[in-house]
């Protein structure tokens, strides 16, 4: 966990994780450039996996967040595109059994409630 007093300006988180039946494809790409964090100070690289509810944390009072992740698009494997939270819907399916089991547009709501959203979101 990142130290409060310690927070760059921007976070990157990558999401999910292989090992439950994801791609893994969020942690991958923050892993290659976690390996070049030097080149990018103002930045905070985050292998977010199945945070859950700990991302809320991760993400309050930023400038910037940034969240990697796949997505069904309707477009070919490997498309890459950019969202901001309103541009999107989810249609995951939650047990609600876990604080590990929360869908990332939940996590953003409760920033802007708690008046803690980044300034500036992509998805």
């Amino acid at each position: 966990m990142i130290d409060g007093r310690f927070k760059k300006d921007i976070i990157v988180l990558g999401l999910g994780n292989s090992l439950m039946s994801d791609e893994g494809i969020g942690p991958a790409i923050v892993e290659r450039f976690y390996k070049h964090a030097e080149d990018y100070p103002l930045i905070d690289f985050i292998d977010a996996g199945t945070g859950g509810m700990s991302i809320l944390h991760l993400v309050a009072n930023r400038r910037k967040a940034i969240f990697i992740d796949c997505a069904y698009m309707r477009a070919k494997a490997g498309t890459i595109r950019k969202f901001g939270p309103t541009e999107v819907r989810s249609v995951k399916k939650l047990a609600h059994q876990s604080l590990h089991e929360i869908d990332i547009l939940n996590v953003i709501s409760l920033l802007k409630k708690l008046d803690q959203q980044p300034k500036d979101i992509v998805i």
